[in-house]
């Protein structure tokens, strides 16, 4: 098999289906290179947050927050993280302006999890993200719109 890698989704059902799925899935596992090591992963399914959601965040919201405050949106976008989920300090090389070598970085963000590895929020996660955006901006006297509902509609009809 010269696949790198394979993904099976084994979706909420009855008992019975569940066992056939369970069985091909067992019986893919045995058919396996055994001269190669390989590496199973099993974890529960969650649905991401989607493109639209995350061009929305980026493109609205950092945007507009961006303009306001004169900071890159990248840079908006890792104060917000940080705001959100809280700051840990890591160790970075000492400069003139930063001469402790240690900087403040958002403990997770919308792609990374608490321990740095890659967990992309869930749509219900990330528009609760999106929700506390617009009351940070609401604050700070920048309004941000909601999402436009018919957005996925018109870009494909354009």
């Amino acid at each position: 098999m010269n696949r790198v890698e394979q993904r099976v989704f084994l979706p909420i059902e009855d008992e019975v289906r569940r066992k056939v799925r369970a069985q091909r899935v067992a019986t893919f596992l045995q058919g396996l290179d055994a001269r190669r090591s390989w590496e199973v992963l099993v974890r529960p399914f969650k649905r991401s947050r989607t493109n639209q959601q995350s061009r929305y965040e980026r493109g609205i919201c950092c945007l507009l927050l961006a303009e306001a405050t004169g900071y890159e949106p990248e840079e908006v976008h890792e104060y917000l993280c940080g705001t959100y989920w809280g700051w840990k300090q890591v160790q970075c090389p000492k400069t003139p302006s930063n001469p402790s070598g240690v900087k403040d970085v958002p403990l997770r963000t919308t792609t990374t999890n608490f321990k740095g590895e890659r967990d992309v929020l869930s749509k219900t996660d990330f528009a609760d993200f999106v929700a506390f955006i617009q009351r940070f901006g609401a604050k700070h006297n920048v309004y941000i719109p909601d999402p436009d509902p018919d957005l996925s509609w018109k870009k494909n009809a354009a």
